[in-house]
């Protein structure tokens, strides 16, 4: 198998595991939702089913992580190399308070790997860069929802829909590119 081939292989498994991770932790969310948790905080008797939902996506995030960094390492090893830190940190910081999904700020490590990962898609020349521009926007509308969560008393819900419209979009972009090309064919700068 050639290199190429074997980049568009790792490319569409990592979409396959960030698909797994996103769908397990939809479902995890809206099983929670359903037993009447509210984000950050959980529920009276929450249902098991949302823990093992939950449980069951990190694998799936650390996977996905660990996959983009294998095709980003020759790109900046330091960036890919913290891009992967972001992931590890985010299942370690949500892992402990699983039940309740952690709390507000441990929410912020979940998207912040997400910037390393635009910055490597726009110095790369494996991925277009309207997807790296997509996911530092996403990444911005994400945190923005986080800081206005801090900073306001009473909730924006039509802002917080608009910022995960636009992170999804991001990632579900993310998703689809890689599921469907894969990653393009590596250039040797010799």
């Amino acid at each position: 198998m050639s290199t190429s081939a074997g980049s568009r292989a790792a490319a569409r498994l990592a979409g396959v595991w960030y698909v797994g991770f996103l769908v397990l932790s939809i479902l995890a969310g809206a099983v929670a939702r359903a037993g009447g948790a509210q984000y950050g905080q959980p529920a009276p008797g929450q249902p098991v089913a949302a823990l093992v939902l939950m449980v069951a996506a990190y694998p799936c995030l650390v996977v996905t992580g660990n996959t983009m960094y294998g095709l980003f390492r020759r790109v900046d090893r330091g960036v890919a190399g913290l891009m992967f830190v972001f992931v590890i940190v985010g299942v370690a910081v949500n892992f402990p308070d699983v039940r309740g999904y952690g709390p507000l700020p441990s929410a912020v490590w979940w998207w912040l790997w997400l910037v390393p990962l635009g910055l490597l898609i726009l110095r790369s020349e494996l991925i277009p860069k309207v997807v790296g521009w997509a996911l530092l926007v996403g990444c911005l509308f994400h945190l923005s929802d986080f800081v206005t969560r801090l900073w306001l008393p009473y909730p924006l819900t039509v802002y917080r829909g608009v910022c995960y419209a636009v992170e999804f979009l991001a990632e579900l972009s993310l998703v689809a590119w890689l599921l469907v090309k894969g990653v393009a064919e590596e250039r040797s700068h010799l």
